[in-house]
């Protein structure tokens, strides 16, 4: 799976809120916010077992269960990547 990475910019904040001297409870939230990314992936895998990027011989054959992919290329552009984290906890005291 190809999941877009580059520059992050995490803003978060949080909260605690004693209920008494024995239990508080803990909030947090975080934006995460990843800038624009450009991804550009081959799959140099095939169904046949050949792996050209692998190849140690003329044959280039590798065992048919290490390949999993379709020889396929992927390409493009992530734009306006973000996630929203939000924490909840509960501690108690005995």
């Amino acid at each position: 799976a190809t999941v877009p990475d580059n520059d992050r910019y995490v803003f978060s904040l949080g909260a605690n809120y004693a209920k008494n001297r024995n239990l508080d409870f803990d909030f947090a939230y975080s934006y995460i916010h990843i800038a624009d990314a450009d991804a550009s992936y081959t799959d140099d895998c095939h169904p046949s077992g050949y792996i050209p990027s692998q190849s140690n011989s003329s044959a280039g054959a590798t065992p048919t269960n290490q390949c999993t992919g379709n020889g396929g290329t992927f390409k493009g552009t992530f734009k306006d990547t973000y996630a929203h984290s939000v924490g909840i906890q509960m501690n108690q005291r005995f």
